[in-house]
């Protein structure tokens, strides 16, 4: 048993690891322009993927990944999994909100 959370630590490293990574090199490929913005909102470097977007998509989502396999009740399980996939789309949301990107880059 406790080889199988080992895995899953292993599993959360290298996709935590992996989207920022991913993310830094998508960034300097695809070199897309920010809209217009005010540098005060952390709008500075390129636009396409949100690193603020992406990081927490990858987090919440193992967690959302952890709840379902848990030995939770299934209702505890509905509203975890809902709150967690609400905050995701908070943040994503607030990125497009605040103008620092477009709808395609969260």
């Amino acid at each position: 048993m406790y080889n199988r959370y080992k895995w899953r630590i292993f599993y959360f490293a290298v996709a935590i690891i992996g989207i920022g990574l991913l993310t830094r090199v998508l960034k300097h490929v695809f070199e897309r322009e920010r809209p217009n913005i005010f540098e005060q909102y952390d709008g500075t470097g390129f636009s396409f993927p949100s690193g603020h977007s992406t990081g927490p998509m990858v987090f919440y989502g193992f967690l959302i990944y952890l709840v379902i396999r848990s030995r939770m009740n299934d209702a505890l399980k509905w509203a975890l999994g809902i709150m967690l996939a609400l905050l995701i789309f908070g943040i994503g949301f607030s990125r497009i909100y605040l103008g620092v990107h477009f709808a395609t880059d969260v």
